[in-house]
């Protein structure tokens, strides 16, 4: 990909309709949100890299939508709240994982 290909798309995307949420994935946006929260207040408070609240939430809706966004999609999809996380996890808890390892952890 050249640097003038990625601006075009960039411009392109960002003249588009934002996707929007359905109820399903609002829903499970706040599950997830209340599992991450009660994960924080368990996990060690001195490795957290920032406190968990409201406006992380925002950000994880936040995030699912660019996502949404990038792939053209009209909707917010589970899958772009899953990636959403993902990005979270390793910014607050400092942990990657992998797709199986997220999958476990929401069951």
């Amino acid at each position: 990909m050249t640097r003038d290909f990625l601006k075009k798309y960039i411009s392109f995307i960002k003249s588009q309709k934002p996707p929007e949420l359905t109820d399903d994935t609002l829903g499970y946006t706040a599950n997830l949100y209340a599992l991450l929260r009660k994960k924080a207040s368990n996990f060690d408070q001195n490795k957290i890299s920032q406190p968990v609240t409201v406006r992380t939430l925002e950000t994880m809706i936040r995030l699912a939508t660019a996502h949404a966004k990038l792939r053209f999609s009209k909707q917010v999809e589970i899958s772009d709240v899953d990636v959403a996380l993902g990005l979270l996890k390793q910014a607050i808890f400092q942990e990657h994982l992998d797709k199986k390892q997220e999958v476990q952890e929401h069951d």
